[in-house]
């Protein structure tokens, strides 16, 4: 799936993320906000039409 497919776009900021993200205190937060996206794409996807994607 193309990332210009995704529903909507979005920043966020993790304050004392530190230097690697997936690895410190907000690893978690950060990988739960991933698949939750991942997550609304793929269900934004099934109930598109195919000249929609």
């Amino acid at each position: 799936m193309r990332l210009s497919a995704a529903p909507r776009i979005v920043i966020d900021h993790l304050p004392k993320a530190g230097l690697n993200i997936s690895l410190g205190r907000t690893a978690r937060a950060y990988h739960l906000k991933g698949l939750a996206f991942a997550e609304e794409c793929l269900a934004t996807a099934r109930h598109a039409a195919p000249w929609d994607l």
